[in-house]
């Protein structure tokens, strides 16, 4: 469910709408009554859970690629 608010009032509450939005709330902004902006969370679409970093290198980042020049 969306929440309108007024770009006015909007301004006023700007980090309140953001943190509401961040927690996954749909904000509608909008000027003389009419929707001119939605607010919404950001997500990635290429981020899938578990596919962060293991801790584990190759141990060779130190090194220049070949015929990289330093």
């Amino acid at each position: 469910m969306a929440v309108e608010y007024s770009l006015t009032e909007a301004r006023a509450r700007f980090e309140e709408l953001v943190g509401r939005a961040a927690a996954g709330e749909t904000i509608i902004l909008t000027k003389r009554n009419r929707p001119v902006l939605k607010i919404v969370p950001f997500t990635s679409p290429n981020r899938k859970a578990g596919t962060g970093m293991s801790g584990e290198s190759s141990g060779d980042f130190e090194e220049s690629p070949a015929g990289f020049a330093k």
